[in-house]
This record gives structure tokens, C-alpha cells and sequence, in this order.
């Protein structure tokens, strides 16, 4: 993911072949139903040291979290403060920037939701600390409740098609950016999206409007995508 919280489409071309991992996020760990953020226990450790000492810094980053039913929520009832809330996402934008650690990006953001569990920001900014270590099905549960918090936090809405396309949910991706274009009819780079992922579901006749729509706003799609629709199915 680019500084703007975007990946670029030729990577996520190349991640819908299954041809590399993008940006180090193409792959999906499941939240556990062990994990201390979720039963107050920690699960069974694996034998690999690196992953009980990854499992040690979930538990902790996602300390008084539940992530259940593909929703995040708070364990305990908290007293909400937007004021508090949004000065913690800023302080933890800057925590992901300068120390660019997938945990203590996570747990910075987690302090914002327990501040405020309204916050749509504090859920879209904890699915970024998820990816930057490929926690895929962690990401798409704190994007879902983002939107289902805000159904026009139209960059979470974005970022939720993208992940459910990096994890091959093709159909899911099409329909969460069709939502995002009746919010937003010109959001950047959402037709050459939806073009690649039509393309996946094998509607093609979707894939060629989606890319005229791409080409007249002028969204950048890679010139492998067009040779292989047009291998797929000539243009109706």
C-alpha cells in the first residue's frame, strides 16, 4: 500500500493471478477464537517462535477488542469521546508513519476505537496496521465496521473491495465498489477495479464498461488486463 492508502492496480493485477503477494498483504490470517482479544485467554502457543511472539503482540495489540461474526467490537462498555478518538488517530497516523510496525500501528489505533467504538476512522485506520503484516481477515472486519458505522466512508468502502479482491472474493469486490460509485461517481481508480475484478466473475460485458468508464476518467489500467479480456471475449 502507497502512502495514500492505495495499492497500485498492477500489483493487484498480479495478486488476482496469484503471481505475487502484494506488498507484503496478499495473504490471510483468520482471527483466532483463542486469542486474548477475543475469550480473555490466550490460545494454545505454536511450537515457531516467531509466530507465539506474533501471537503475543496481537493478543496485546488488540487488547479489549472482540473480532467476531466479521465485526469488530469492544469488550467492555466505554464512555465515548470523539475528541479523544480522533486525536488518536492522528497520533497514531503518525505512529504508522515514522515506525511503520504492523503492532504498534494496530494498538495505536485500537486505543482510538476503545475511545470512541463510533468512530468509522479508528476501524479504517486499524485495518491498515492489519495489513502491514497480511492479516487480511483482520483488515476486512474492521473496514466492515466502518462502513456499516458510516455507509459512505467511501476510502473504507474502497479499501474493503481491494481486500476482499486480494483474498479472491471477486464477487464481494464488485459489489462493495458499485456501492462506492453510488456514493461517489468519479472515486479514483474504481472502474479500472471493478474492470479487473468483472473480469474475475467472468462477466465480461461488465469488464468492457467498466473499462471505457476507466478510460474516459482517465484511471490507469495495465496493458496485460486489456490483452487478456480481449483473449477472454471479444468486445460486445
Amino acid at each position: 500500500m502507497n502512502r495514500a492508502g492505495y495499492w497500485p492496480l498492477a500489483g493487484l493485477l498480479a495478486v488476482a493471478f496469484g503471481a505475487l503477494t502484494l506488498s507484503g498483504c496478499g495473504s490471510s490470517r483468520q482471527p483466532s477464537t483463542g486469542s486474548a482479544s477475543q475469550t480473555g485467554g490466550l490460545s494454545p502457543e505454536p511450537d515457531d517462535p516467531k509466530e507465539q511472539l506474533d501471537q503475543q503482540r496481537l493478543a496485546e495489540a488488540t487488547r479489549g477488542l472482540s473480532f467476531q461474526n466479521g465485526r469488530v467490537s469492544v469488550i467492555k462498555p466505554v464512555t465515548k469521546n470523539r475528541a479523544r478518538s480522533v486525536a488518536l488517530v492522528s497520533t497514531a497516523e503518525e505512529v504508522t508513519e515514522t515506525d511503520n510496525t504492523w503492532f504498534k500501528s494496530v494498538g495505536a489505533f485500537r486505543d482510538a476505537v476503545l475511545a470512541d467504538p463510533t468512530n468509522p476512522s479508528a476501524y479504517e485506520g486499524l485495518a491498515r496496521g492489519f495489513l502491514m503484516e497480511q492479516m487480511t481477515d483482520y483488515a476486512e472486519a474492521a473496514l466492515r465496521t466502518a462502513v456499516a458505522l458510516d455507509p459512505k466512508f467511501n476510502k473504507a468502502r474502497f479499501e474493503l473491495g481491494t481486500v476482499r479482491q486480494m483474498t479472491s472474493d471477486f464477487q464481494g469486490a464488485v459489489n462493495e465498489w458499485k456501492q462506492l460509485i453510488a456514493n461517489a461517481p468519479d472515486y479514483p481508480d474504481v472502474y479500472a477495479r471493478l474492470a479487473i475484478a468483472s473480469y474475475y466473475i467472468h462477466d465480461y460485458k461488465a469488464a468492457y464498461a467498466n473499462l471505457d468508464e476507466a478510460d474516459r476518467r482517465m484511471q490507469s489500467v495495465p496493458a496485460q488486463f486489456r490483452s487478456l479480456l480481449k483473449e477472454a471475449a471479444p468486445r460486445p
